[in-house]
């Protein structure tokens, strides 16, 4: 049985469960998930995890996230992007030279938001856009997020606005589009959104979604979980040292080489490159984070 991340270029229309219901459907892969939810209307990075790198998801969905997009200024809809209902529209001001990049430098850095109702966030054990779509607005807690850094420009189109952000996980880029018209003193909805980044996978690695489904299973390529870690520092140690750490003797990780300043992660592989178990650094050295391999092999 394969396994490893399988890096697909989502396109517009089907759902992020939909593209994995189709590539389990063709391949029968196995144990399948994917890496962070993509609005149907969305396109770019989706990993898919295949096999026993499902349980490494937890260390992909840290990662930050990069896109680029479109935003049209001067309406308002339920669902904060061009596909819903439109809920207000206004004249477009006339606008100071200035403006766009004042607007991106205010939100840059730290800052809480709101989750939109159309969104996987659940609430009481159900979805915030099965609510919406019920017609049910509930209040929703802010969340932390992170903008690391924000283009704006305008197109030639009046009153949309092209964008590329750097982000941390959580973040709405729909909301940050609504958030983009009212710092300008306009209604905004998401006008088109590609993914161009998760974590250290990049959209010109992507495989589209039609050669993936017109390629025989053996021929597509596969991170495997070693190398898909690739934002980790590998620590190698010799065959009987991982047995003993894979096997839960706390002792061993004591003779493994200590963290590096700042470092919270590290992979343990094999000396042939077999991904072990993924190490968390503690204040008295690592501690196992996950464990891949129960038996390593050299």
């Amino acid at each position: 049985m394969r396994e490893g991340v399988l890096l697909v270029d989502k396109p517009m229309g089907p759902t992020s469960a939909e593209i994995v219901r189709r590539v389990k459907s063709r391949h029968q892969p196995g144990r399948i998930g994917h890496l962070g939810t993509l609005d149907p209307m969305a396109t770019g990075v989706l990993p898919l995890c295949i096999g026993r790198a499902t349980r490494l998801a937890p260390f992909f969905l840290a990662e930050s996230k990069a896109y680029r997009g479109t935003i049209r200024l001067g309406i308002r809809t339920d669902t904060l992007d061009v596909t819903g209902r439109v809920l207000e529209e206004a004249p477009l001001p006339e606008f100071a030279p200035g403006d766009l990049e004042t607007t991106a430098a205010s939100l840059l850095g730290e800052q809480m938001q709101k989750p939109p109702m159309f969104s996987a966030v659940r609430v009481g054990g159900v979805r915030l856009h099965e609510l919406a779509r019920a017609g049910q607005e509930v209040e929703r807690s802010d969340r932390l997020i992170r903008i690391d850094r924000l283009e704006l420009q305008w197109e030639a189109q009046p009153g949309v606005v092209a964008f590329e952000v750097a982000c941390s996980k959580g973040t709405y880029v729909r909301t940050l589009a609504e958030s983009i018209g009212e710092r300008l003193g306009v209604p905004a909805a998401l006008a088109s959104l590609t993914r161009t980044r998760v974590g250290q996978f990049d959209l010109g690695e992507c495989l589209s979604l039609e050669a993936i489904l017109a390629t025989p299973w053996a021929e597509i390529e596969l991170l495997d979980p070693a190398a898909a870690l690739r934002g980790l520092r590998g620590l190698a140690a010799p065959l009987p040292l991982l047995q003993r750490i894979a096997a839960g003797q706390k002792a061993a990780l004591a003779e493994l080489p200590a963290a590096t300043a700042g470092e919270a992660l590290a992979k343990l592989t094999s000396p042939a490159g077999q991904l072990v178990a993924v190490l968390q650094a503690t204040n008295d050295g690592w501690a196992l984070a996950r464990v891949l391999e129960r038996e390593p092999v050299g």
